[in-house]
């Protein structure tokens, strides 16, 4: 065995309230599964999709597995060559709409992994990291793939080159980091990443550079992902947040629709357009204690005091020049979590 962090509940359902709410994948995979609890969520989501399962201990998760009549389940070892020719899952290369990963954490029973096998180029690097390198010759040209993935991966020398690798073909966002006692018996710093294949659209010069000490920042930056076009309005629920209600450093919410499911955020925290002609009044203070759900083009900041809500946009408005460079793209501009989480914390 190599480690049993299992995935609580709470992330879970943060790391599927994480994906646009039109996302419907058709499979869905987990290869280190665990009990379960990340398939267990997304089947409550999507009943109709095919799910499956791999995890290393036999005697144990994969009996646990397999009491889930639906679910194709292997029990493997997925960090070895026969994993990927020999299983339920090893025919779906390129074929898995939706993988969530939870990958081992600790290395006391096999350190640094030599990837002699899967690349033509050798390399080495942590367990995580070669869980989600491996993991991503699943992914569908238009799946996603959310993941768990200790801080210490995505800004380690060791890990340096399978992250480039992994950015070469993919984006790579980090979405949210999770507090230290997230997983029961361990103090582990951890965030949820999400990543997506690579579009012409996508500048490869675009990668994200994991290596600017992460693990020291201090702000995180949160996107919305409720789809504007696919928004289906009720009558009490949830203000939805535009970039059209961030007008004159102030979220106007009067008019706002309602609707039921999406991020939440609750201020006092920062609000500006992910997407789109990014202007100084469009960097607006979210009131405190107000909550609402944000749409796809925008990002937030959630802030601990109204008084740090407000020094920190007039850090970005002293600095609005070098912010406004870092909305570009080939179409309409745009600004990544990582640009922006890089450019804040370099502020504080």
């Amino acid at each position: 065995m190599i480690d049993v962090h299992y995935t609580p509940a709470s992330l879970a359902e943060a790391m599927l309230e994480a994906l646009p709410i039109d996302f419907q994948p058709a499979t869905i995979a987990d290869f280190s599964a665990g009990e379960g609890a990340l398939l267990i969520q997304a089947q409550r989501k999507w009943r109709n999709a095919v799910i499956y399962a791999n995890d290393i201990c036999q005697n144990g998760a994969c009996k646990l597995l397999k009491s889930n009549p639906n679910w194709v389940v292997s029990c493997t070892d997925f960090l070895s060559k026969t994993s990927h020719t020999d299983t339920e899952f090893s025919v779906h290369k390129n074929g898995i709409d939706l993988i969530l990963l939870n990958p081992p954490f600790s290395e006391r029973r096999r350190g640094r992994f030599e990837s002699d096998w899967f690349s033509k180029e050798k390399w080495s690097a942590g367990l995580a990291t070669t869980f989600v390198f491996l993991s991503l010759k699943y992914l569908s040209k238009n799946g996603c793939m959310i993941a768990i993935v200790p801080d210490g991966s995505l800004t380690s020398m060791r890990d340096k080159k399978g992250w480039e690798l992994i950015s070469s073909k993919h984006v790579v966002e980090v979405l949210k980091e999770n507090p230290v006692n997230s997983f029961k018996g361990a103090a582990a710093k951890t965030s949820i990443i999400m990543i997506k294949k690579r579009t012409s659209n996508d500048s490869v010069n675009e990668v994200t550079k994991f290596n600017t000490s992460k693990s020291e920042r201090k702000i995180t930056v949160l996107r919305g992902n409720v789809q504007m076009h696919k928004v289906v309005t009720i009558d009490a629920g949830f203000k939805l947040i535009h970039t059209s209600n961030l007008s004159l450093g102030e979220v106007l919410d009067e008019n706002a629709p309602m609707v039921s499911k999406g991020l939440r955020v609750i201020g006092p925290a920062i609000l500006f357009p992910r997407v789109g002609q990014a202007s100084r009044q469009k960097i607006s203070i979210l009131r405190e204690g107000c909550e609402v759900v944000l749409s796809d083009c925008v990002l937030a900041v959630v802030c601990k005091s109204s008084d740090s809500a407000n020094y920190l946009k007039d850090k970005i408005l002293d600095k609005w020049s070098e912010f406004f460079k870092l909305y570009r793209g080939t179409g309409a501009p745009y600004i990544t979590i990582e640009r922006a989480s890089l450019f804040l914390n370099s502020l504080t």
